[in-house]
């Protein structure tokens, strides 16, 4: 509650809103409501004039001048709601491991017939704590309809608040853990004490409009909270995506007990309800925790490694054999190394990466015969037409270093990219270096729709001319051209930010009299 004024008036309004918050004081006459008084012991409720339905005023009268006794034991006497909870916050301790079970039903959208039935078994491992962050393990073993998938895993550090942060070369192997990521929410902030608040945004650029409802009914240690998808990338507005749910975070465990959510996706005509609920906490060492620790660096380092072994393949594509034998290599070495470390939920997750690259080998032979017709090759020229009808040439953007980005609105990792692009142009800051975004759809109006609604802010041109010339390999494709017109650079696949990527391969195309700028 505010101060009291110096001077305290004979008569005193004091207003709560239908949940028992303060919200002001003021005179009667202040508030334009007859005076209807107490004496301090028994108050008077009843609406104030002026205010929305059930928001009540207790009105008080001074029994002694210059004292405020009366009103304090007024407001004592107030039945206000609890005072304000502490803001719920993550608390883990090394080696706990959280177990949830998800079970979800995926049903057409207009007739609601069922299609799938999926059961997710998640846990999250506490391997580490760093400062002021907790390095967490996630992974998720799904089952569709009987058929078990290989294990997903992501390693991140998050906070107490759920603020996360995911190295870029793990953000690209988590697109489909949204189940699994949904059950570390960012909680509300401290300061200011509001019970609503939006989330950070993701790798995707998503955030989540969220509304804490206070204590449950049942169980006062669980906190309800509200959740909406929101997506200022446009993208799932585009695609008709719409996200909602509830979670339940236990103040006495210190995470999320229960969760329920509902996605309807209109494009793929569907709607998936979910529910997820805390099966257990486990606790193992600190020494095998501290074990997992290490095996997740050289996960984190292996996903880097692989990400570079891809891009060698396209920008390569003479060692394609050498590259692909690499590449597995690489997850095999680890899996063989974790497989002696009994217990290791990293085995799994190495295994599963193992027989992935084992299996896209001929996937990139194919990627790498495709590029050989750009990998240190002239850029073609071309004269194509923006969304507005205006012409342009190729030379027009080409006298200084150029990004080109080739997408298309039915991808929706296209879509996507166009975040990541407006993530790249901000990051070239003054750089003489244009980013030139290609759309590749033949259908012109449906692309002129992605641009609207994902693509603001990017020079865009209409391409889909060159896709019997200049086919890209895949959705999202970026290529980096010089300022003498070669192809210096390509890269296949979505990431968060290209920015990081790029910028090394740029500044030194840049001229030594215009130095880059930050």
């Amino acid at each position: 509650m505010p101060p009291l004024p110096g001077v305290i008036p004979e008569v005193w309004s004091v207003t709560f809103s239908p949940d028992g918050q303060f919200l002001a004081t003021g005179t009667a006459g202040a508030i334009g409501v007859p005076e209807k008084m107490c004496d301090g012991s028994q108050p008077q409720l009843r609406q104030a004039a002026g205010h929305p339905r059930g928001y009540d005023t207790c009105m008080c009268r001074r029994k002694h001048p210059g004292r405020v006794l009366p009103l304090m034991l007024c407001l004592a006497s107030f039945p206000t709601a609890a005072p304000a909870q502490t803001a719920p916050r993550w608390a883990f301790h090394v080696g706990d491991r959280l177990i949830y079970e998800r079970r979800a039903v995926v049903a057409a959208l207009d007739t609601h017939a069922v299609r799938e039935h999926i059961t997710d078994q998640i846990q999250i491992w506490c391997l580490e704590k760093r400062g002021d962050e907790w390095l967490l393990l996630v992974d998720l073993i799904r089952i569709v309809d009987g058929k078990t998938e290989p294990t997903r895993g992501a390693v991140l550090l998050i906070d107490d608040r759920g603020r996360r942060h995911i190295e870029p070369a793990v953000a690209t192997h988590v697109a489909d853990m949204d189940a699994a990521f949904d059950l570390l929410p960012e909680l509300r902030p401290s300061l200011p004490p509001a019970q609503r608040w939006t989330t950070a945004p993701d790798s995707f650029g998503r955030r989540w409009d969220c509304t804490e409802h206070g204590p449950d009914p049942q169980r006062a240690q669980l906190v309800r909270v509200t959740f909406t998808l929101t997506d200022p990338t446009g993208v799932a507005s585009f695609v008709g995506e719409q996200r909602s749910g509830t979670y339940w975070f236990d103040t006495q465990t210190n995470c999320i007990a229960r969760l329920e959510s509902e996605l309807q996706h209109t494009a793929a005509g569907v709607i998936v309800q979910s529910k997820t609920r805390l099966h257990e906490i486990r606790h193992n060492k600190p020494g095998w925790a501290a074990l997992r620790a290490d095996e997740a660096r050289r996960y984190v380092v292996a996903l880097g490694n692989e990400e570079r072994l891809l891009a060698d393949a396209v920008n390569r594509p003479a060692e394609i054999e050498l590259t692909t034998g690499k590449l597995t290599r690489i997850w095999s070495s680890l899996a063989a190394d974790i497989n002696e470390r009994l217990n290791s939920p990293f085995r799994p997750i190495a295994l599963a990466c193992q027989s992935r690259a084992m299996g896209s080998a001929a996937v990139l032979r194919e990627a790498a015969r495709r590029s050989e017709r750009w990998a240190g090759a002239r850029a073609a020229a071309w004269s194509l037409s923006d969304p507005a009808g205006r012409r342009v040439q190729s030379a027009e953007f080409r006298a200084r270093p150029t990004v080109e980005l080739f997408w298309s609105a039915d991808s929706l990792w296209g879509l996507r990219a166009l975040e990541s692009a407006r993530k790249l142009q901000q990051g070239l800051g003054e750089r003489p270096v244009r980013v030139i975004c290609l759309n590749m759809d033949k259908d012109h109006a449906r692309a002129a729709r992605a641009i609207d609604a994902c693509g603001a802010g990017l020079t865009h041109v209409l391409a889909e001319s060159l896709s019997l010339t200049e086919p890209p390999m895949d959705f999202p494709t970026l290529r980096l051209i010089d300022a003498a017109g070669m192809i210096r650079y390509v890269y296949v696949g979505w990431r968060p930010d290209y920015t990081d990527l790029l910028l090394p391969l740029i500044d030194p195309l840049l001229p030594r009299s215009e130095p880059a700028q930050p």
